[in-house]
């Protein structure tokens, strides 16, 4: 497998689980304020568009260059 282009253990939002039994002792465990610095250094590094307007903003540019005609 390729794998990422940087370390995801390192940078995760959460944690990592390769198990069901870890999944599902995530999920018991969760705590989001243990990770909430986490997930907003990820949000800021990899979401940081992510705002609900994103096909908005590509329509825009498209019409705004003239690529599809009316």
């Amino acid at each position: 497998m390729r794998g990422f282009y940087f370390d995801l253990a390192a940078h995760a939002p959460g944690p990592l689980v390769r198990t069901q039994q870890e999944l599902a002792d995530a999920i018991t465990a969760h705590d989001p304020s243990r990770y909430a610095e986490r997930y907003a250094q990820w949000r800021a590094r990899f979401n940081a568009r992510d705002d609900g307007h994103a096909a908005e903003r590509v329509v825009a540019r498209i019409l705004d260059r003239g690529y599809i005609t009316r």
